[in-house]
C-alpha cells in the first residue's frame, strides 16, 4: 500500500447520481453503513481496509508493506495506529513493513508509545538531509509536542545513510535554528552541483538529459500561464 504526497493522483469523481459501491441509501429506519461520514462519504480507511482484507482473503500467502512520501507518509503512519487501535490483529499479523520517505510528525509521545505496543513492526522513515517535512508540526514542548517514533534512516552526503536510534532526531530537529543555516544553503548549492556529475561517480545512468535542463523553464512558463 502506498501513499502520496499532495502532487499524487486525485481521487475520480463519481459520475452524477452514482454511489460509492457497498453503500445502502439513507432512510428512515436505515442503518448507517460502517465507516460511512458526514455528507454521505466513504472514509478512506474503511475502504482500504476492507480491500486489504479481501486481498489477504485471496492470496493467504502475501504479505502487507505499508509505504508513502510527504503527506503519503503521515496516512502511512497513521493506519497500522488506526489498525491497532480497531483491534485488527488478523491484518497486523501479516504487516512486514512500515517504511515512510519525508514523513512529518503525525502525533505526541502518547501516540508514539502506542504504536510501539501495538504495531507488531517498527516503523522505518527514511529523511534526506534538511529536508523540512520532517521536521514539522514542531516538536517545542509546551508549544508543541509532536515527536517521531520508529527509526530513523538519515541520508547526508553522497548520500549515506545512518540509522538514528529511536527516540533521537535529525540534525536540526525544528528547521529554523540559525546556527544551521550555512550547513543547509552550502549543501543545498553542494547538491546541486554533485547532482549534475554524479553520472562520473555512479555511471551514465546518472546523466542528465536535456529533458530535465529544460525543466526549469517548463515550469516557469507553465506559472506563467496560470
Amino acid at each position: 500500500m502506498a501513499g502520496h504526497g499532495r502532487d499524487g493522483p486525485r481521487p475520480r469523481r463519481l459520475p452524477q447520481g452514482a454511489r460509492p459501491p457497498g453503500r445502502r441509501r439513507r432512510g428512515r429506519g436505515a442503518r448507517v453503513p460502517r465507516g460511512a461520514a458526514a455528507g454521505d462519504k466513504p472514509l478512506a480507511y474503511y475502504a482500504l481496509r476492507e480491500e486489504l482484507r479481501a486481498q489477504l482473503a485471496a492470496h493467504p500467502n502475501a504479505t502487507v508493506v505499508v509505504t508513502g512520501h510527504s503527506l503519503g507518509g503521515a496516512l502511512a503512519a497513521i493506519f497500522p495506529a488506526l489498525l491497532a487501535f480497531h483491534g485488527e490483529q488478523d491484518i497486523l499479523d501479516r504487516l512486514q513493513a512500515v517504511v515512510t520517505y519525508g514523513q512529518p510528525r503525525v502525533g505526541d509521545q502518547a501516540f508514539t508509545d502506542f504504536v510501539r505496543a501495538g504495531v507488531p513492526v517498527e516503523p522505518l522513515r527514511v529523511v534526506y538531509r534538511y529536508d523540512v517535512v520532517p521536521r514539522v508540526p514542531f516538536d517545542a514542548p509546551p508549544v508543541a509536542e509532536f515527536v517521531h517514533g520508529g527509526t530513523c534512516v538519515y541520508f547526508d552526503g553522497w548520500y549515506d545513510g545512518r540509522a538514528i536510534a529511536a527516540g533521537e532526531d535529525v540534525p536540526n530537529p525544528n528547521y529554523f535554528d540559525p546556527r544551521y543555516l550555512l550547513s543547509m544553503y552550502g549543501n543545498a548549492w553542494g547538491d546541486l552541483f554533485k547532482g549534475a556529475f554524479l553520472w562520473a561517480k555512479e555511471g551514465k545512468d546518472y546523466r542528465e538529459g536535456a529533458c530535465v535542463a529544460a525543466l526549469p523553464r517548463h515550469r516557469a512558463a507553465r506559472a506563467r500561464r496560470r
